[in-house]
């Protein structure tokens, strides 16, 4: 049984008896009652006192303390490391990693557009090498590496803000991609 609804009856019963009491005093002379008895009720109550007490207060501190609270776990915007990627590259001396970055970003291109675009991957490689697989001429001249016809003004500003030709086009090139895969 559970300790609660004991404790209910328990105390229940005890209220009435001492309504009863207050109300007809007549009753309390069929309870024999001496000093051990009175004793053991008043210890028997200090002590339910003393653990209200004690569980109240516990109850209270558990209150006052805040929960931790949860971290914001943040995550990179998807493309980034190939955005870094070809900073990387097109900053870097080697034309070897500009190569393996444009052979790796090929192979995605492919994955992309067969997946969400509808390619065959023969289809998908003959639209990259003919730049036909967007209208951006940026993003089709990275795989297609013609140069698209840009004005002498656009030519003047990537020179003098450092852009180089190709971290402009392989930008551009994974913009589409992302936004391909987007519209699917």
């Amino acid at each position: 049984m559970n300790t609660r609804r004991v404790a209910l009856a328990v105390g229940v019963a005890a209220v009435a008896l001492g309504v009863t009491l207050v109300v007809a005093p007549g009753f309390a002379g069929a309870f024999s009652t001496n000093r051990t008895a009175v004793f053991a009720l008043g210890g028997l109550a200090a002590l339910l006192a003393i653990r209200a007490l004690s569980t109240r207060r516990a109850a209270s501190r558990e209150a006052a303390s805040l929960p931790e609270v949860e971290s914001r776990v943040t995550f990179d915007r998807p493309g980034t490391d190939y955005i870094d990627r070809i900073r990387e590259a097109a900053s870097s001396r080697l034309n070897r990693d500009a190569r393996e970055l444009r052979a790796e970003l090929r192979e995605t291109a492919v994955r992309v557009l067969t997946t969400y675009d509808g390619y065959t991957q023969d289809g998908a490689e003959s639209a990259l090498d003919a730049g036909t697989w967007t209208d951006d001429p940026y993003a089709a001249a990275f795989f297609a590496r013609t140069t698209p016809p840009r004005p002498l003004r656009l030519q003047l500003r990537d020179v003098f803000r450092g852009t180089a030709a190709f971290d402009h086009r392989a930008t551009r090139a994974v913009a589409e991609l992302a936004a391909i895969a987007e519209e699917a």
